[in-house]
């Protein structure tokens, strides 16, 4: 500062123009001083920027021709900070990021790379092991960086490739395979391991083909496993009759071709009599039981949604599935997960099944049981009802319920939470012509959601308070919060349409209900719904849903346009102050811009000051 003041001092800058001109400084916008550091080297002093830093081929490359200042530079690369080297065969500074590391440079601003599982390797080729081509004993010894941070160790073929996986970049302790049999296992990384103590050979990823690579040898595929498309490890088993080995993916373990002995077998826990895992995911699993109940009964399997028991159909002589379908048409009961309960009605005392009403209708023609049933309806736990004209007995979900048909004694009754003055009813129609309980009503479904009743005055008829009638202010829900909008500015629930097109003012302080949430009345010039399709094609913005709208989110702060219409535009409206083109927070300047914008304002005060004394 002392530097500056004598600059400004031996210019006939008089001290009062000196004073504005330091406060202007010492009060500008600019955050704290921030420079990267190239921690681990502290002989990298010249920070080149970055990255790119306006050089084609990167910031170091501001070096070229100056070995000096590029072994004392670092850059902030795409992929974090990295120190500069000096390619002396082109005579060019160069950043040692990811492709040039390795065998080119060491980046010394990062910890040195290491291959942690395996300390023979001790060369490190960057990202790309195919540097050792022709280099066999070299290559043996090096690694690479590979995907997600991890390292790969590199293997010889005709070339020095990397030993990852392709296939399965998230999985560890990969395997690259040839239809010689297996390449390479990544040294860098824990080999996968398997449960089962007698498979000690590891052969790769699923998509590789791991397992088939022992086609023809039955001895090494029982001793091999592979991993599956999710990281699971599965072993590999022969099928006698093609001559081939395959990975006990879960399709296969589903039809009881095999059972993954590398992970820990399922278990039906609520039934300890069920002692035999079928496989699945699949109601096939089951079927290798066909004609023989005593297994079948023994048995379960990974079910749709679960583990789930095996059940015998004596008609067919098949083993089948307690899966969600079969317990819902009431075949079995899926002793393995826990029994459905209908807690608020403890005289139902037999589950029936589902989803679905169908459940329910197993008990047609026995009323006695139905009215002690219940089913998994397909918004939760539905009692069972009789329905005596038909002889039926079906299922009391929300469809049933809403029509007035049943009451769901498995759930708390139907409630009109905002108002409890309202009565539920199965439908509103049913007070046409009687006010007084029409007001007193309400409707509707559980999954849906419940709607007060109206009165029309008009043509004497009671309805339900749905978004139509509310946006056509017929009515307001009772059941529901009255619907809002973010934009402050809009306080009126209308049908967008029904409103007058010569009045866009009147438009544009309205909103509509739908099923999707509250949509601005916008005049373009027509007033209509600002819809998804409307918002899309850029006709207009559905401001509440995104709060009050203002310059800054209609717009922006230098486009010369008032785009919240409120007579302020750009910098003027108080929604700009703060950004960046208004005086709000600008990038970090370094220490050197900063001095050299002192020196900038300094030269204009003075310019100014001797263009007022010529023409005086």
């Amino acid at each position: 500062m002392q530097t500056t003041r004598a600059l400004i001092a031996s210019a006939g800058l008089p001290r009062h123009i000196f004073l504005v001109l330091t406060a202007a400084v010492l009060t500008s916008p600019f955050p704290a001083l921030a420079q990267p550091v190239c921690s681990l080297d502290p002989t990298r002093t010249i920070f080149a920027g970055g990255p790119g830093a306006g050089q084609i081929g990167g910031a170091c490359r501001q070096f070229d021709g100056n070995q000096a200042s590029c072994t004392g530079a670092f850059a902030q690369g795409r992929a974090g900070i990295e120190s500069c080297f000096y390619d002396t065969t082109t005579n060019q500074c160069k950043g040692c990021g990811f492709t040039n590391e390795g065998l080119q440079c060491t980046n010394t601003c990062i910890p040195s790379p290491k291959c942690p599982k395996d300390r023979s390797r001790s060369i490190f080729a960057g990202s790309d092991c195919g540097q050792l081509d022709e280099q066999p004993t070299s290559c043996a010894k090096a690694f690479q960086r590979g995907q997600n941070g991890s390292f790969d160790s590199c293997f010889v073929t005709f070339e020095c490739l990397p030993c990852g996986n392709d296939e399965a970049p998230d999985v560890t302790g990969s395997t690259h395979l040839s239809d010689f049999g297996p390449f390479c296992t990544n040294t860098c990384v824990p080999p996968p391991t398997c449960l089962d103590s007698s498979r000690t050979m590891f052969v790769g990823p699923r998509g590789t083909q791991a397992c088939q690579h022992f086609d023809g040898d039955q001895t090494s595929c029982l001793q091999s496993f592979e991993l599956e498309r999710d990281g699971t490890p599965a072993t590999c088993f022969f099928d006698s009759q093609l001559n081939d080995c395959f990975g006990c993916s879960q399709s296969s373990e589903a039809n009881g071709k095999c059972t993954n002995t590398c992970v820990p077998p399922p278990s039906c826990p609520l039934d300890s009599s069920r002692t035999i895992f079928a496989g699945g995911p699949d109601t096939e699993a089951c079927h290798q039981f066909d004609g023989d109940q005593t297994s079948c009964v023994k048995a379960f399997h990974r079910g749709d949604s679960g583990i789930a028991s095996c059940f015998y159909n004596a008609t067919n002589n098949e083993c089948l599935g307690c899966g969600p379908s079969n317990e819902s048409r009431g075949k079995c009961t899926n002793s393995c997960a826990p029994p459905p309960s209908c807690p608020l009605d403890s005289s139902r005392t037999i589950f029936a099944g589902g989803p679905g009403t169908e459940a329910c209708h197993q008990f047609d023609d026995d009323q006695t049981s139905c009215v002690i049933a219940f089913h998994r309806g397909d918004d939760g736990i539905a009692s069972c009802f009789f329905d005596a004209t038909n002889n039926q007995c079906r299922g009391c979900g929300s469809s049933n319920e809403g029509s007035g048909q049943c009451t769901n004694t498995c759930a708390s009754p139907p409630s009109c939470p905002q108002d409890d003055s309202r009565t539920f009813v199965a439908n509103c129609s049913q007070f046409d012509g009687n006010q007084a309980a029409c007001l007193q009503a309400f409707s509707g479904e559980r999954q849906s959601g419940f709607l007060s009743c109206f009165f029309s005055a008009g043509n004497d008829q009671c309805g339900e308070c749905d978004f139509f009638a509310e946006n056509n202010g017929d009515c307001t829900n009772s059941c529901a919060p009255p619907p809002t909008c973010l934009d402050s500015s809009r306080t009126v629930l209308a049908n967008c349409g029904s409103l007058s097109d010569a009045d866009p003012a009147a438009c544009n302080r309205a909103f509509e209900a739908s099923p999707n949430g509250p949509i601005d009345c916008v005049a373009i010039p027509r007033c209509i719904d600002c819809d998804a399709g409307e918002e899309s094609a850029g006709m207009c913005m559905n401001t509440c849903g995104i709060g009050v709208p203002t310059e800054t989110n209609l717009g922006s702060c230098f486009d010369g346009i008032d785009n919240d219409g409120n007579g302020l535009t750009d910098c003027a409206d108080p929604a700009c102050r703060g950004t960046a083109a208004c005086g709000g927070n600008v990038p970090t300047m370094s220490r050197y811009g900063l001095i050299a914008c002192i020196l900038i304002l300094a030269a204009v005060g003075i310019y100014g000051l001797r263009t007022q004394r010529f023409f005086r």
